[in-house]
């Protein structure tokens, strides 16, 4: 019984630490490289409700209606506890309801893992972020 209770206690102590950080898409950002060209920057947010730093190193993957990879990038998180931190990523490719240039990504999967209890992470979404054009390019 006593084995069956620290099993317990200990899944919830790692399911704790699971959900100590909030991470999702929080905006995108269009923004015109050339007149022919057009950028996407995509902004994740990590808010760290633990007592200890978070630093989430990992990557961000872009992927199409058929959960297709098409794009890769890498992604960094270093949150001090009680605080929100941005990471974006660069990509020529455009969300599926972008206006001006209708793109293929549909969904993001973000595969992280925690420096400091070396515990992988791993977060599924939509991609469902308001576009906005980037000031000052």
């Amino acid at each position: 019984m006593k084995r069956y209770l620290i099993c317990f206690l200990l899944y919830l102590t790692l399911a704790a630490i699971g959900f100590a950080q909030q991470i999702q898409l929080r905006q995108i950002y269009s923004k015109a490289i050339r007149p022919d060209c057009t950028r996407f920057e995509y902004v994740f947010s990590a808010k760290n409700n633990s007592r200890h730093r978070l630093n989430l190193v990992g990557t961000a993957i872009l992927l199409d209606a058929q959960m297709n990879v098409l794009d890769h990038r890498f992604v960094s998180f270093e949150t001090a506890s009680g605080q929100t931190s941005d990471c974006s990523i660069e990509s020529d490719l455009a969300p599926v309801y972008c206006n001006e240039i209708p793109g293929k990504a549909l969904y993001f999967k973000l595969k992280l893992q925690d420096n400091a209890l070396r515990k992988p992470l791993e977060i599924n979404g939509t991609i469902k972020a308001p576009i906005s054009p980037k000031e000052g390019y």
